[in-house]
């Protein structure tokens, strides 16, 4: 499969969960908000990792 077709953002989230990030954002006493914000950044960045300007957009 490429990532195309499938999407990379479920890539993504499949990975996450597969080694638990939740768990380990959880561990580092972020509260839920701060936590998802850290999720959807790592997320960004995977998909774009070259370049800030589009991580932010």
């Amino acid at each position: 499969m490429y990532i195309e077709k499938i999407g990379g953002e479920w890539l993504v989230k499949h990975a996450s969960e597969t080694l638990e990030m939740d768990d380990i954002l959880k561990a580092t006493k972020l509260d839920d908000n701060l936590a998802e914000i850290a999720q959807i950044l790592l997320t960004a960045m995977l998909l774009h990792p070259s370049s800030e300007l589009e991580t932010e957009r």
